[in-house]
């Protein structure tokens, strides 16, 4: 079996394959065998260079599916797609794991007015980070 995948991953043309790609033509997903993907065209591509099936958001294709990398796509992917999901992951590692701490925790800590509004305006900074890519400080009482 292994020597199939090996034969198979060396008989690849780097530079050929097939690319998901929507309405308005950005690449959605990348693969060196056909593929489908429910409300996507499948595009056969070819490239002056290998492919990163790894990095499809960043190519543009021509008229001949001729696939051009472009820094600026890739860059636009990056800060619409990719760094809000990062704050959504760490939004889910500091915030939520303090906000959902249970009773005990909010009788014992959030015990002042003040308090409960800092917490508050923090989770809701939170709740918006994607949004203003802004990383709220935590409130220096939380543990």
């Amino acid at each position: 079996m292994e020597k199939t995948i090996q034969s198979y991953m060396q008989s690849i043309d780097g530079r050929k394959g097939y690319m998901c790609v929507d309405k308005d033509k950005n690449c959605i997903a990348f693969s060196y065998d056909p593929i489908a993907m429910e409300g996507y065209e499948t595009v056969c591509v070819n490239c002056q260079n290998e492919i990163d099936a790894d990095r499809a958001y960043g190519y543009l294709i021509d008229k001949g599916n001729q696939l051009i990398w472009s820094d600026e796509k890739w860059e636009q992917y990056m800060q619409d797609v990719i760094e809000p999901n990062s704050i959504r992951e760490r939004r889910e590692e500091e915030c939520f794991a303090i906000i959902n701490r249970g009773d005990t925790w909010y009788r014992l800590h959030v015990n002042t007015v003040q308090r409960e509004e800092e917490l508050r305006r923090w989770y809701q900074a939170w709740l918006e980070a994607p949004l203003t890519r802004c990383i709220p400080e935590k409130p220096a009482w939380i543990e």
